[in-house]
């Protein structure tokens, strides 16, 4: 398990509770309005679900497979993460420049 949080030794009932008050925690963050501008910047990306999921998947095909650079299981996890991470903003990105322009995804 991979936790901020050790629990090697806590409790079933404490794991419960941790997890109801990270809940709540994030639930009244939610509530109070602070990550409006968060929700405001990816919201495109779910208008472009479909577009996004297509793209993510030949992007990967690309770059792990035979078909493009065959590097998978070849890349330690940070890189496997720093790509992700990499085509996560720039499809934010693209999101946000497309629907300014038309109402949905192309492939929508």
């Amino acid at each position: 398990m991979i936790s901020s949080i050790p629990l090697r030794g806590v409790p079933i009932l404490g794991r419960v509770l941790i997890t109801l008050g990270i809940f709540g925690t994030l639930i009244q963050m939610y509530k109070s309005g602070i990550f409006i501008w968060f929700f405001k910047l990816i919201e495109p990306v779910g208008q472009m679900a479909f577009t996004n999921y297509l793209t993510q998947s030949i992007i990967g095909t690309i770059i792990f497979t035979g078909i493009g650079f065959g590097l998978f299981g070849k890349m330690q996890r940070f890189e496997v993460d720093i790509i992700v991470f990499c085509i996560r903003i720039v499809q934010i990105i693209w999101s946000n420049i497309w629907l300014r322009y038309f109402q949905y995804g192309p492939l929508e």
